[in-house]
């Protein structure tokens, strides 16, 4: 149903159904009178003792229906646009870690810190680029590899629904979640084929290697050697559930990164890119901060553009609310853990 309290929304919304009506009836009308135009003209042709028109009739209502069904449910894509910031502290030359930025942005902060613990030279690097207006390709390492560390968990239950919920447990955590298990694809870094063989036996689910989707990200691949990095967040620890038959694959444009997630049923993309550079730290996080200088910090803005693509077959699929779930849980994720909480400070910009 539409939004009868935005007028606009509610006229784009019945303008593109009468579109969509539109298309219908003129493509129902072509198929009638092509279909009619080839019944009169072969009526008197037979195949097999019967007339081709009456071969052609069956062909020409699955022809219909198609066109039908490709017309009323067309491909379905959602589009959201994340923003996170990363600050840097001008007067102690490091990566600015503040209690209230979102957890992303403090792992971000916990990777530069341990760079620069291990001595290496992309710490003093990093600080540099994000200084620059233009991105970077270890800027986009550095970044992917904070996002792989989001994305990946012990999640089997990647199918789950939620429904509306009330009150809060003593663990408030999954709230108004119903449990699903569903047959899943897991990503992690294998060092060799029978590393984890035993697992390989767990019903509906198959292990891949993540490693060379990540070959050539220099900041995995610095976390995957001898680092002081805790193990708990180095990718040899990351798994990341997806629905069976999912693949991975990273493409590295010029000025952005790009993640892919591809199935049969859906396309989803997250595309990383720098947004912009700017003195200061963002205004939900500086009216919190503490003997706070304007002149002390400034902030690198990367703009996250996460796109999933479903498949119009998908609506036919028994378990589809699966793999709608999925891309809803993953979006969460990452809006969760990268983006500033907007009632902060939105009533001020408005």
């Amino acid at each position: 149903m539409p939004n009868l309290g935005n007028p606009m929304q509610f006229l784009n919304e019945t303008s593109k159904r009468q579109k969509e009506l539109t298309q219908l009836v003129v493509v129902v009308i072509l198929i009638g009178l092509v279909s009619n135009i080839i019944a009169s003209y072969l009526a008197t042709f037979t195949f097999f003792g019967v007339s081709v028109g009456l071969w052609l009739f069956p062909i020409l209502i699955l022809l219909t229906l198609v066109s039908v069904y490709t017309i009323l449910y067309p491909k379905e894509t959602t589009k959201t646009a994340i923003y996170t910031n990363l600050m840097i502290d001008r007067i102690n030359n490091c990566m600015h870690l503040s209690p209230y930025s979102p957890f992303g942005v403090q792992y971000a902060e916990l990777f530069w810190k341990t760079l620069e613990q291990d001595k290496s030279k992309y710490a003093g690097e990093i600080l540099i680029k994000l200084h620059k207006s233009d991105g970077d390709k270890l800027e986009f390492d550095f970044v992917e590899c904070v996002v792989f560390l989001i994305l990946s968990g012990f999640e089997p239950f990647w199918a789950s629904s939620k429904i509306e919920n009330y009150g809060y447990p003593t663990h408030p955590s999954h709230l108004g979640e119903e449990t699903r298990f569903s047959a899943s694809t897991v990503y992690r870094f294998q060092k060799d084929a029978i590393e984890h063989e035993s697992m390989l036996n767990l019903k509906d689910i198959e292990f891949k290697n993540l490693q060379p989707k990540l070959k050539n990200n220099q900041i995995v691949n610095h976390f995957s050697g001898n680092t002081s990095l805790d193990r708990v967040f180095k990718p040899d620890n990351w798994l990341i559930f997806t629905p069976k038959g999912t693949q991975i694959s990273v493409e590295y444009k010029n000025t952005s990164r790009v993640i892919h997630f591809s199935h049969r049923y859906f396309a989803l993309s997250l595309s990383i890119r720098k947004n912009s550079v700017a003195t200061g730290l963002p205004y939900g996080i500086k009216i919190k901060e503490s003997k706070y200088s304007e002149e002390q910090f400034f902030t690198t803005d990367f703009r996250m553009d996460f796109q999933a693509s479903f498949s119009r077959w998908l609506l036919v699929h028994w378990r589809r609310d699966n793999y709608y779930n999925w891309v809803r849980f993953l979006k969460q994720k990452l809006v969760a853990n990268f983006a500033l909480d907007k009632t902060a400070f939105i009533k001020e910009i408005e």
